[in-house]
């Protein structure tokens, strides 16, 4: 069974929405809640992108995985630039990481990224993935923001599944 151990991502895009956009679409006048509303963007982005297993902006990608079995790796297209596989450790303890070539393992599919490794191990798989700003994803980020600004401060409310109906159909499940 094949386990993700740790994710990180480095954002390095540009948000698909724009403060000037999100305010002029919800009619929203000055510039006192400028630094709010940018917090409120990045949280309803982060939202869609956590329900979609999508990323909106363009991004680096690390993902540390436990493999005995074909993965597809997490938050769809992208171009891989390194594959390490866990050697061991040094007797400092420290771990010994091997580079793998392209002849060291098979990718299946294109839309995404299927690694079929031939050893059983820990990987470490750094890839960038391009940014997704299909029209229902960014339709339904203007949604969950305008919600989460309209709610604010009301701890107790759950935001609704149905903000992001129009994404769903993009929605990738990964294992």
């Amino acid at each position: 069974m094949n386990t993700i151990l740790d994710i990180k991502i480095t954002d390095g895009g540009t948000d698909p929405i724009t403060l000037s956009q999100f305010k002029e679409r919800w009619l929203i006048d000055g510039e006192d809640r400028d630094v709010e509303l940018g917090f409120i963007l990045k949280t309803a982005r982060r939202k869609v992108e956590k329900y979609t297993g999508l990323l909106m902006t363009g991004a680096t990608v690390i993902v540390l995985a436990e493999l005995d079995d074909k993965f597809t790796l997490p938050y769809g297209r992208g171009t891989i630039t390194t594959i390490k596989r866990l050697k061991g450790q040094d007797l400092a303890g420290a771990n010994e990481w091997e580079t793998l070539t392209a002849t060291d393992y098979q990718i299946l599919e294109s839309d995404k990224v299927i690694f079929v490794p031939q050893i059983d191990g820990t990987y470490e798989f750094t890839y960038t993935v391009t940014a997704r700003t299909d029209d229902e994803l960014v339709y339904d980020l203007g949604r969950v923001a305008f919600w989460l600004f309209e709610n604010k401060g009301e701890q107790d409310i759950e935001m609704p599944l149905s903000l992001m109906s129009n994404a769903k159909t993009l929605k990738r499940l990964w294992v």
